[in-house]
């Protein structure tokens, strides 16, 4: 596997969007300058971002393709985004708990008012039951 880090284009936006489509993650506010792509030579295998909110920013749409799954592309995309993530707190919103606590992350109880509004306007209407803000600090 020969996965390299790259930020987003404008022109990789409609298949990335595609793919957040078919698999129903946050598709609000979506920028290519959020964005960084997983390359394999020029096929995209994986995207994820960074999503600016009002006070905090949050690490989201992480999402590899069908057929490049369980390669540790997504991993690579999480530590990525973990090492240039603007603040030392990495917050999250997914239903994936598991996986994202072995990357470190921790369910909260208290979280940003921004992320919990969100976790009721984008998780629930993507039938993304059980989603939750999770917490990374930044080492």
């Amino acid at each position: 596997m020969n996965v390299t880090m790259r930020p987003a284009s404008p022109d990789d936006m409609l298949y990335i969007t595609e793919c957040i489509d078919r698999f129903k993650l946050d598709d609000e506010d979506l920028d290519f300058r959020q964005f960084i792509v997983a390359a394999d030579g020029n096929e995209i295998a994986g995207f994820g971002r960074i999503r600016p909110h009002k006070e905090v920013y949050e690490l989201g749409c992480v999402g590899v393709i069908e057929s490049r799954r369980n390669q540790g592309i997504s991993r690579i995309i999480v530590e990525h985004l973990i090492n240039v993530f603007p603040s030392d707190d990495v917050y999250i919103t997914t239903d994936l708990i598991r996986y994202f606590e072995r990357l470190g992350f921790r369910h909260v109880e208290s979280s940003p008012e921004e992320l919990i509004e969100k976790l009721e306007r984008v998780c629930r209407s993507k039938c993304r039951e059980g989603a939750v803000v999770m917490v990374c600090r930044k080492q």
